[in-house]
């Protein structure tokens, strides 16, 4: 580390002044052989990150939820965002799917001819005592025309 490399220069006692701190935080220091990061323990088995690797190459069409289902049915317990974080590094992950609405026929909303396309409503009226009264009609779709009316308690037709 660069601190062992400047006691070769330096002593301890003005590396700790140099630096503001402790002289046996400055051994600590310098007892240390490698970066912290290299020392760091990986938080996945080599073997599990191939298998990710190798599930999302075959196939490609699926997503991190998929690929670890297929890695728990295996017997491979990892975490999902385990198996996100290895697709996003290397570049597997697939772009959000947006759901679009539901296209309606075009040609069944303008019809040609009377009688042809019908819509039906039904109105819930809320009324001062505890019942409901339930308004339902009938229009032409055509001609824009109401044919039939009913008002009642129940909402049979």
């Amino acid at each position: 580390m660069a601190v062992s490399k400047l006691n070769e220069i330096i002593s301890v006692s003005r590396i700790s002044w140099i630096l503001d701190a402790q002289r046996p935080t400055i051994y600590c220091w310098m007892d240390r052989k490698n970066d912290m990061k290299a020392t760091r323990k990986p938080r996945i088995a080599g073997s599990a990150k191939s298998q990710i690797l190798n599930l999302s190459e075959e196939n490609t069409t699926y997503r991190n939820r998929r690929i670890w289902a297929l890695l728990r049915n295996s017997g491979i317990h990892v975490s999902i965002k385990t198996v996100s974080r290895v697709m996003r590094r290397n570049n597997l992950s697939l772009p959000y799917a947006r759901h679009r609405n539901r296209t309606r026929a075009k040609y069944l909303r303008k019809p040609e001819d009377m009688n042809i396309l019908w819509e039906t409503n039904i109105h819930y009226i809320g009324t001062y005592s505890e019942w409901m009264v339930y308004l339902m009609s009938i229009k032409d779709c055509f001609s824009k025309r109401r044919f039939s009316y009913e008002l009642s308690r129940s909402c049979t037709a």
